[in-house]
């Protein structure tokens, strides 16, 4: 029974860290994977670091459950923050999307996304799924598996947290104007497309006022958009790949505010 006991809270550690990672990366929200499917990866990932933490488990477990409590906690956010630096893209992607459909005006045509729990827009799904699609023909699980076994190196289960450094903070605010940066990049082109239109559109109502423009504004902004988006996906593409290449650096970056 102790055996068991001993075997249970060694791959409960071990989980931590893949578990809170899975839980916020949309590699893995993003398509659906929860419930068994979910613990199932977090154990397959578990598997090979339980022998290399065996020897040292059961000095925890004597210390009592307080000093073990505080080391899963210490993994589920050293997880945590791998799930959000690896989340950036496709986050930027999602916004991206949002404000194109904002700015088309089909804002009330947000559909609700059993996989995402939420409304979400139209065109944000669809840039969500080219980016995750990229991210998968690229190699980008071998990427985030790699990650995670390269950040035991850095930070091992067993030590005691990492320390945060003067500019750590900025790291964490840096995030929401990397994506709002990174959404820009990815759909600012189709938003000037759309700037242009609506420009249009208010030259012709200021040349014919009779002409209902306010009432033929949602379909021909709809109509841009969809003309320009086949032609435009082509250059996304490859903008998409080279933010996705800069993933490489995820570890490393964090390293930098973590000691």
């Amino acid at each position: 029974m102790e055996a068991l006991f001993g075997n249970v809270v060694l791959m409960a550690v071990c989980m931590a860290r893949p578990t809170a990672m899975i839980l916020i990366l949309p590699l893995f929200t993003r398509l659906g994977v929860t419930g068994i499917l979910r613990t199932g990866i977090a154990f397959a990932l578990a598997l090979p670091v339980a022998p290399h933490l065996a020897n040292d488990l059961p000095n925890v477990i004597a210390v009592g459950g307080g000093t073990l409590t505080a080391v899963i906690l210490k993994e589920m956010v050293l997880g945590l923050l791998l799930g959000l630096l690896f989340g950036v893209p496709f986050w930027a992607a999602q916004s991206a999307g949002d404000v194109i459909d904002t700015q088309r005006g089909s804002s009330i045509a947000y559909m609700v996304d059993p996989t995402a729990l939420s409304e979400v827009s139209i065109i944000g799904t669809f840039l969500e799924l080219t980016m995750l699609a990229l991210f998968f023909i690229g190699g980008g699980p071998n990427l985030v598996i790699g990650a995670v076994y390269d950040s035991l190196l850095l930070w091992p289960i067993m030590t005691s947290f990492p320390e945060f450094q003067p500019d750590t903070g900025r790291l964490l605010l840096g995030l929401l104007d990397k994506v709002l940066l990174l959404a820009l990049l990815i759909g600012g082109p189709i938003i000037l497309v759309l700037f242009a239109v609506e420009a249009a559109m208010a030259l012709i109502s200021r040349i014919s006022p009779q002409l209902p423009m306010s009432d033929l504004s949602l379909p021909i902004k709809g109509i841009a958009v969809f003309a320009i988006l086949p032609v435009y996906v082509v250059f996304m593409a490859d903008q998409m790949k080279r933010i996705l290449g800069q993933l490489g650096g995820v570890l490393p970056e964090l390293g930098r505010y973590l000691q």
